[in-house]
């Protein structure tokens, strides 16, 4: 398993790319892109950095694009949702965690409201400490 912080990557990434790999995380999960590589999810980075899917500090300034590039058109970016939400069919989500006391923010992928995968090794204080404040959802084409 490959982590954020994992010094392989650049520091976009090891600071700020727990979104990003959630998602590409998910993606790879669902359909077996075998992605989940330095090698590759820096490739994916500096790809979708070039063409402004991806800003500073790996901001996902656009998330349609990106999965569009990844995923080959295969998902849609149905947006962002309260914590409560419940995933439909052929739904994944992203989760947006937040503590208080650090005031920081933490993405992790979830499945049936549970994290599957936390891009900190051995899981983040934000998730442990935290609260579940939001999801991003997406839609895998075809699955609703």
């Amino acid at each position: 398993m490959i982590y954020q912080t994992d010094p392989e990557f650049p520091p976009d990434i090891q600071h700020f790319g727990c979104y990003f790999l959630s998602l590409c995380f998910h993606l790879d999960r669902i359909f077996s892109l075998g992605i989940m590589t330095h090698e590759k999810v820096i490739g994916i980075y500096n790809a979708e950095e070039s063409d402004s899917d991806l800003g500073n500090e790996s901001f996902i300034q656009n998330p349609q694009g990106l999965v569009d590039h990844i995923s080959n058109r295969r998902v849609h970016y149905s947006g962002f949702a309260l914590a409560g939400y419940d995933c439909k069919p052929g739904e994944f989500e992203i989760q947006c965690w937040y503590n208080p006391i650090t005031d920081f923010h933490h993405f992790v992928a979830a499945l049936n409201g549970s994290v599957i995968y936390d891009p900190i090794e051995g899981g983040s204080r934000t998730v442990r400490e935290g609260h579940l404040e939001s999801k991003r959802i997406y839609l895998v084409a075809g699955e609703s």
